[in-house]
């Protein structure tokens, strides 16, 4: 797995919305970042994917740029990091938009800032041979709405896993453990409404929920200079990158008992012909028992990661009579898209059909909402076996139309950990 590794060069995801680099200065006095470390480099945007030195104009001591000009916590936390590490060279990964969400379709499986973000971890580790020592987090402004907010958290989750699942299938044997910090969004834009604050609180409460992961505090900073109360200022941003290094020191050793689960089956979603989703995130999580006519905890499937996979066993019923598939596969359902995930058939009940396109192969459950669903078995365009259905499909929940469409009545997903 580690073979392609390069010893002493090491690197960091920094990831997210406009809070990740928007920071600007006012007033006269230079902020001091320190002198500029040329081992330190950052991975190129606009898919040139090569190794260009930080901006000396946003990272040199003698930083005298006018009022105005953007800059962001990463060069100065990266080298807090090199010096604390001693590495040759420390690589800077950004992977951040401003205004980007789940809700805006940047973060999604089929988002384009998610797809750039998947393919430069794994160029990072694979190709590159640089091993990720951390992974930083600033997001949630676009979410803050009644449809996101309440099952942000398990996006944030999730997306951890992934992170670290992707540079571990890369050829990263120790991803598993590659601290993930965040830190709060602005108080003041926060303030009392219940849609931020829900966010706010996955932030802040990160560290106690996944291990290796922490937030960085954002109380009593330096005055904010800025109008628009969403972003920090320069000097706010920079004393914030001081504490997510804390923070990142805290995530290192952050090892959570009983965060994984144990071995066996869970249910993990279960649907009766009839019952439906108002949004397609909700499916996410919903019921109290896997007994329910509807019942889903898909938002908890990271606990069930095993090196590097997620084992399910789905089943449905068709005129009385159960059938089953077992597989595993290497990505979250939800954050995989078709032909990104690979996954492997391990066993299949006698006579159990599914699927609507034979020639397509088989990538597991992936993430697609040209169905009207959050996730389906994949079988092409269209969307056969879907979970998170939020449509009716006349007379059952479509299972196959290989020789003559098969509807079920019921269908269940277990995830298996061994």
């Amino acid at each position: 797995m580690s073979g392609n590794l390069i010893k002493n060069r090491k690197a960091i995801l920094v990831a997210g919305q406009s809070n990740t680099f928007w920071a600007r200065q006012f007033g006269e006095a230079p902020v001091a970042t320190g002198e500029l470390d040329l081992s330190i480099k950052q991975l190129g945007r606009h898919n040139q994917d090569n190794l260009v030195p930080t901006n000396a104009g946003l990272t040199n001591i003698h930083f005298q740029q006018a009022d105005g000009v953007r800059t962001g916590y990463a060069y100065p936390l990266a080298k807090a990091i090199k010096d604390e590490i001693e590495c040759d060279e420390l690589l800077i990964v950004p992977c951040a938009i401003g205004g980007t969400g789940w809700s805006n379709k940047y973060w999604t499986a089929d988002g384009t800032l998610y797809q750039d973000m998947i393919a430069r971890i794994r160029y990072t580790v694979e190709v590159l041979g640089y091993e990720f020592v951390g992974a930083f987090w600033s997001q949630g402004e676009s979410d803050a709405n009644a449809t996101f907010s309440p099952i942000w958290h398990h996006l944030l989750h999730g997306l951890i896993s992934t992170i670290r699942t992707v540079a571990y299938n890369a050829g990263q044997p120790n991803a598993h453990t590659i601290p993930f910090v965040t830190f709060d969004m602005v108080e003041a834009w926060v303030g009392n409404d219940p849609n931020r604050r829900a966010i706010q609180n996955a932030l802040e409460e990160v560290g106690s929920v996944v291990p290796y992961t922490g937030n960085a505090n954002t109380t009593n900073l330096p005055a904010n200079l800025e109008l628009d109360t969403i972003h920090y200022d320069t000097r706010q941003l920079l004393e914030i990158g001081n504490r997510m290094f804390s923070a990142w020191q805290t995530a290192k050793t952050n090892d959570i008992p009983n965060a994984y689960a144990t071995a066996g089956e869970t249910i993990v979603y279960h649907r009766n012909f009839g019952q439906y989703y108002s949004n397609i995130w909700q499916a996410l999580e919903s019921g109290s028992s896997p007994s329910n006519a509807r019942y889903s905890r898909l938002g908890e499937l990271w606990r069930y990661e095993n090196h590097g996979k997620y084992k399910f066993k789905l089943e449905w019923v068709i005129s009385g009579k159960t059938n089953n598939i077992i597989w595993e596969q290497n990505f979250i359902p939800h954050f995989a898209v078709q032909l990104m995930s690979a996954a492997s058939l391990i066993s299949f009940s006698s006579g159990a059909i599914f699927g609507g396109n034979e020639q397509m192969g088989f990538n597991g459950l992936v993430f697609d909402t040209r169905r009207n669903t959050l996730i389906k078995l994949n079988s092409g365009v269209d969307w056969w076996v879907p979970l998170g259905q939020i449509t009716r499909f006349n007379g059952g929940i479509p299972i196959s139309n290989i020789h003559g469409v098969k509807l079920a009545s019921e269908v269940t997903l277990s995830v298996i950990k061994s």
